[in-house]
């Protein structure tokens, strides 16, 4: 019987499961030890949240600091962050549930505790109901006004994932709110984490933006090839199954070192394989996931114009494209006029389908980018 997969999908179970990313490791807990504000950013799937559960270990061994993560993305207005946010640093901050009740009645007007059962496992379960319908711009004030407290005897950091999707809530000064707040905080340190990089870089590099020069700014690569090399090597060895270093290489370029894409990669040739990973274990498993997303791959095409399919098509074939308007590019993948080119463009990036980096054009999904490869 095998033990658990040692390849994580999502969250974070163990530094031995988690592979590099010691020099971002570093400049994060420097950044916290020295009271610095940090802006993590990457494209998605890049290991981002993977990478602060990962220092919120570390700083938890050195029991120096608290650590809070709040993941913000699914908030559609300041009401929604507050309760989100709220939840988050109460139920870090004050462990224990009589003091999370007090501190909650004293602290909020219009935010109150409430025990639910969690709808899986049935435990108890804390949540805050909204007593009112009206802004709670004030609670927010009292919620920062209880970090200056608590933060006169401890260190805190907090990770504020997905940090773009305040730029989406109907009100107009929700950045420069929390700016206000967050300049004047003592003893706290913030992590500002999001995937849309265009956003991210305008909100803190833009010079009329609120948080403008306020963060280090810190991009998330690529894992580098010999480090995934080694760490998908030595997972499988432990587990005594076999796998040589060219069928790893073959991973890594089927995966280009994307963390999310590696690790699900080796997750299904983990539970799939027992004593041995060969050429042909890492085709099968190649075309037991492009099978598995040909149906939802499939639609894709039947929403968008077709000019937007060619072009995903054509660019994925060519595994990212300099010049989408060139003749040869035209040409060669049978595709129409610039002028229709380019508005296709721009749309396929408002989708997310497409992404601009390093001076080219690339699709999104790297599964389904591979998937096109395939289509005549």
């Amino acid at each position: 019987m095998k033990l658990e997969n040692p390849f994580i999908i999502t969250g974070y179970r163990s530094e031995k499961e988690f592979c590099d990313r010691r020099e971002e490791t570093a400049k994060l807990i420097s950044a916290v030890n020295n009271g610095r504000n940090v802006t993590l950013y990457s494209l998605r799937r890049m290991g981002k949240t993977g990478l602060i559960f990962h220092l919120f270990k570390k700083l938890e061994n050195s029991k120096k600091t608290a650590a809070v993560y709040c993941d913000i993305y699914q908030t559609q207005n300041i009401n929604d962050f507050v309760k989100v946010f709220s939840n988050a640093v109460l139920r870090k901050l004050e462990s224990k549930p009589e003091k999370f009740f007090k501190q909650t009645m004293e602290i909020f007007k219009n935010i109150r505790p409430r025990v639910t059962a969690d709808k899986y496992t049935g435990e108890p379960l804390l949540e805050f109901a909204v007593e009112r319908s009206e802004s709670l711009l004030p609670s927010l004030k009292e919620i920062f006004d209880y970090l200056r407290i608590k933060s006169q005897k401890e260190k805190i950091v907090i990770a504020l994932d997905e940090f773009q999707q305040i730029t989406e809530y109907p009100e107009s000064n929700v950045e420069a709110i929390l700016r206000s707040e967050i300049q004047t905080m003592q003893n706290v340190s913030f992590i500002y984490s999001g995937s849309k990089k265009h956003i991210m870089q305008s909100m803190f590099t833009g010079s009329s933006r609120p948080f403008y020069q306020s963060t280090e700014m810190l991009l998330l690569n690529n894992i580098k090839q010999s480090e995934y090399t080694s760490f998908i090597e030595n997972n499988f060895r432990e587990y005594n199954i076999k796998i040589l270093e060219p069928v790893i290489g073959e991973i890594l370029d089927f995966t280009n070192c994307y963390t999310y894409y590696v690790q699900y990669f080796c997750n299904k040739l983990y539970s799939g394989y027992k004593n041995v990973i060969t050429e042909k274990s890492v085709t099968e498993t190649i075309n037991e996931i492009m099978d598995e997303n040909e149906g939802i791959y499939n639609e894709y095409k039947n929403l968008m114009p077709l000019l937007q399919w060619e072009l995903l098509k054509a660019i994925a074939k060519e595994r990212g494209i300099k010049s989408v308007t060139s003749m040869s590019f035209i040409k060669k993948h049978g595709l129409t006029a610039p002028s229709s080119i380019n508005n296709s463009i721009k749309s396929l990036i408002e989708k997310e389908m497409l992404y601009f980096e390093n001076g080219k054009y690339y699709v999104y999904d790297l599964f389904f980018s591979r998937w096109l490869e395939r289509l005549l």
